[in-house]
């Protein structure tokens, strides 16, 4: 996947951390009961000072396209054609005034492939749980979309009900071409199927996990500089627990730690789920590999030397340096913000909500199990939007063109829309946005993800096996063994190549 590292300015990040407690938030929030709901992204023609230091081409500096993709790809007239697209989150699919970062960028997109195509894009937009609905009781008067733009799960869902077309089935999506990302294609795909365009094109990396750390906690342990720690190499499970033990205090001092009056060393919203996926992502692992005929199967890499579930289930469930709940949800967050907890372990999109939090907080790519790690790797959940057609569509070929288009603009025109929003609006220290980098070009899709909503035999062999040997202490190999056969011959008999 095409990564671009924008060079971060200081007097940007001045302005920023001065700027951020007066923004709206861009992305997700949390309500009373902990739950993700919508936030406006901030408006206004505000855009972060240029720099004759910024790592650009000549080709980016003139205007200029640094790939031919979108240029190459053949003007069609579609006679001035409505084109709906139906969004969950209508602020990552169109603008209409093209007003502050993401707007800037997808008012120029949409425009420039209405003038392609002689087409009027129109955005729409729809609750999560509206979609599938929509999809099912489309008719003369409410009309399918020619493209949705939804969460992962969601996806999978409308799929898994064949509400969907198959992407490599789409006529004019050109999936082989680099500016598609057959890698990332073929990654969330079994036998030349898959339902959703996610990656650079879907503009949306939001859902990246990394570490969320307190400052002031962090400094009185000795570790006033936390990114040196990645830098070197040293950020490791080990080394985050290290630290997480040297955080617990009994702050009433009344010789027992309790949750709602303590401090403590780390916690996540969900730990024996989402929070067990992302240490399992973390870890180097994914579900599935493809044997030898090309078929998934399952692959947790597990043996008597190294019991790696084990490992995760000692962090996310019975350490005794986590906070003790195993899906605290708020309440674990509130501890973060009174300053009761040195780690919180999320998604990127967490920034947007503790943008306001009086605590002076950080963020760190996701530890490595072992120093000789290649990289840090951040697993991107499910709440990740990306690009579907609908199965029916009225003319999927357009619909190929229109999608073809989009990863083409990117690949050619398109801004890290992303990294420039959390830079601006919500990160207040150049490490926290170089670690924001590292959670990014780390990031981790699984294919258990795009089809285990709609699939249940995909998610019951993965992470809901993950999630059941976390919450019942179950002996892991009992329920391995008895899931590689009936998957196997699940995926031969659903997918044909």
């Amino acid at each position: 996947m095409k990564k671009r590292v924008i060079a971060l300015l200081l007097s940007f990040l001045t302005l920023s951390f001065c700027a951020f407690s007066c923004t709206k938030s861009d992305g997700t929030v949390s309500n009373d009961e902990g739950q993700d709901i919508e936030d406006p992204i901030p408006e206004g023609d505000i855009f972060p000072p240029e720099s004759e230091n910024e790592d650009r081409s000549e080709n980016e500096k003139d205007g200029l396209p640094r790939t031919a993709a979108f240029d190459n790809i053949p003007s069609v007239d579609y006679g001035g054609r409505e084109f709906v697209i139906l969004a969950t989150e209508p602020q990552f699919a169109d603008s209409v005034d093209g007003k502050g970062i993401v707007g800037a960028e997808l008012y120029k997109r949409n425009r420039a492939i209405e003038e392609k195509f002689n087409i009027k894009i129109v955005c729409k937009s729809a609750d999560q749980n509206s979609v599938k609905p929509a999809l099912q009781g489309a008719n003369e008067e409410n009309p399918l979309p020619d493209l949705i733009y939804a969460p992962q799960d969601t996806i999978s869902s409308c799929a898994g009900s064949g509400l969907l077309m198959n992407i490599y089935s789409l006529p004019y999506f050109d999936y082989k071409s680099e500016h598609c990302d057959p890698a990332l294609l073929s990654s969330l795909s079994q036998s030349d199927t898959t339902y959703g365009v996610y990656g650079d094109a879907a503009y949306d990396e939001r859902s990246a996990w990394c570490v969320f750390y307190n400052k002031d906690i962090l400094s009185y342990l000795g570790f006033a500089d936390p990114y040196a720690l990645v830098e070197n190499n040293t950020w490791t499970w080990d080394m985050f627990l290290a630290i997480s033990e040297g955080a617990l205090l009994d702050l009433d001092k009344n010789g027992r730690m309790q949750a709602a009056k303590d401090r403590y060393g780390y916690s996540s919203s969900m730990n024996t789920s989402s929070f067990a996926n992302a240490v399992f992502a973390s870890f180097g692992k994914k579900f599935f590999s493809v044997d030898e005929e090309g078929f998934l199967k399952m692959d947790f890499d597990i043996s008597k030397e190294d019991d790696y579930i084990s490992v995760i289930r000692n962090i996310c469930v019975s350490h005794k340096a986590k906070y003790p709940a195993s899906d605290p949800g708020a309440l674990a967050l509130d501890a973060f913000n009174e300053g009761r907890l040195a780690f919180f372990c999320e998604k990127l999109s967490l920034a947007s909500t503790l943008a306001y939090s009086p605590v002076n907080w950080g963020i760190l790519p996701m530890p490595k199990r072992w120093a000789s790690d290649d990289g840090y790797k951040s697993w991107v959940d499910s709440s990740v939007c990306g690009y579907a057609v609908p199965q029916g569509a009225a003319d999927s070929a357009l619909s190929g063109r229109v999608l073809d288009a989009i990863c083409a603009y990117e690949e050619s025109y398109g801004a890290d829309i992303v990294d420039l929003s959390w830079t601006y609006y919500y990160l207040r220290d150049n490490d926290s946005v170089l670690a924001m980098r590292d959670a990014i070009n780390g990031a981790i899709y699984d294919v258990a993800y795009a089809f285990g909503e709609g699939m249940a035999d995909f998610s019951m062999v993965s992470y809901d096996l993950l999630q059941s040997v976390m919450e019942k202490n179950v002996k892991f190999s009992n329920l391995y063994d008895q899931s590689v056969k009936p998957f196997s011959a699940f995926v031969r008999q659903k997918f044909v190549h």
